[in-house]
């Protein structure tokens, strides 16, 4: 895979990706139903999370007390860092890393974030150049749907974002990016094909279909715009 390169400010510099990290580079549903099985005794399974509000099932609660999980899960200090890699996002990172510019963008807060920088320093090394959030939850404070992340990406210079939900995916589309959705639902991919903004984002199945999206790319086998 050769190096991509984009021409502007004076020379040449290599394409930017921004990764999100719940669920694309860390495995945020299997590690958060793990915990709240543990503390709350749940028996809550993968296929359980379909909706972003986990929350949500923790029936009759209050809402002091879903905030009170929350903080319990933000200030956890065993539950980030025992989350584990997504398959297939190491290999195909380290395979990328050389020829493109990798950074992090997250949406998690800014007050865990010196927890996610040294989740990825640890799982992740010498592969991302920087790690930034989008402060999407402290600036909407859970307001499912609400999405900054394409103008945080903008602000940065971002070519591409990988992302596994919709609604980031459209933001960056919104802010002249393009988008590669991971890991799609299938309900949800059908009705998203309805969105305007559609046609500037692209379904990946995984780790090994965003390899094979970048190596098409590099070898000049269909234009990426």
């Amino acid at each position: 895979m050769k190096p991509l390169v984009k021409t502007g400010g004076g020379g040449q510099k290599k394409i930017r990706i921004a990764v999100d990290i719940d669920d694309v580079l860390a495995d945020m549903t299997g590690g958060w139903c793990e915990w709240s099985n543990r503390w709350f005794d749940t028996s809550f399974k993968r296929q359980d999370i379909t909706d972003d509000d986990w929350t949500a099932l923790w029936p009759g609660l209050s809402d002091a007390e879903r905030g009170r999980r929350i903080e319990l899960v933000k200030s956890d200090p065993a539950f980030y860092p025992q989350l584990r890699v997504v398959p297939g996002a190491l290999g195909a990172l380290t395979e990328l890393a050389p020829n493109f510019d990798l950074v992090v963008m997250s949406s998690r807060w800014t007050d865990i974030m010196p927890m996610t920088e040294r989740w990825v320093t640890d799982n992740l090394p010498n592969i991302f150049s920087a790690v930034h959030t989008s402060k999407c939850f402290d600036e909407v404070l859970y307001r499912i749907g609400s999405s900054n992340k394409g103008r945080s990406c903008r602000e940065i210079h971002v070519d591409y974002l990988i992302d596994d939900k919709l609604r980031h995916c459209l933001s960056a589309a919104e802010h002249g990016l393009r988008a590669l959705w991971f890991a799609p639902p299938a309900a949800e991919l059908l009705r998203a094909k309805q969105e305007k903004l559609f046609q500037h984002i692209t379904p990946v199945a995984d780790w090994q279909a965003v390899r094979a999206y970048f190596a098409g790319y590099s070898a000049g086998l269909g234009k990426r715009r």
